[in-house]
């Protein structure tokens, strides 16, 4: 089944005391719609964090957005939108940030696979003045048997790619 809700305690002066406690709720597929976190203050549950999500047809996310508990009310501050091929393969996720009553860019991430649906390359973007600048880029090769045989991360930096890391 799916969990509907935790409670996390403290071990204070010899006695257990409420933290924290979460509560989701659930599709018919079994995908969590909601997400919402309380805390334990002044000996009563206050909201602090929800996350909600939307799928598609095939239980993929399509979208997803953070909220904050701030002067009594939820408070957007992240949105994640995500973009799936033909094959269900996720090919593009643009991430924002609420500001200013507005949802401003600050990176999107940009994928692309083999027919096997194995990542070959993943290119993440950020949002500076207006335009899209590169960030970092992963590259992985595959054997017949979608085994990895190799991955380079690498960082722009003045214009050029730069190793980062290889496996």
């Amino acid at each position: 089944g799916n969990m509907i809700t935790y409670l996390s305690e403290n071990w204070t002066a010899g006695v257990w005391v409420n933290y924290n406690r979460g509560t989701y709720t659930h599709d018919t597929q079994g995908n969590i719609l909601t997400y919402i976190l309380e805390s334990w203050t002044n000996n009563a549950w206050v909201n602090f964090y929800r996350f909600t999500a939307v799928y598609n047809s095939n239980r993929k996310i399509l979208s997803w957005v953070d909220d904050y508990w701030v002067n009594d009310a939820w408070a957007a501050t992240y949105r994640s939108t995500n973009t799936y091929d033909a094959n269900g393969d996720l090919v593009s996720s643009l991430n924002e940030n609420w500001t200013i009553n507005t949802w401003v860019a600050s990176d999107q991430v940009t994928n692309t696979f083999d027919n096997n649906h194995n990542m070959l390359t993943s290119l993440d973007q950020l949002w500076s003045y207006n335009t899209w600048v590169n960030f970092t880029r992963i590259t992985e090769t595959y054997d017949t048997n979608h085994n990895m045989l190799t991955y380079l991360d690498e960082n722009w930096a003045d214009s050029i790619w730069v190793n980062y890391i290889q496996q």
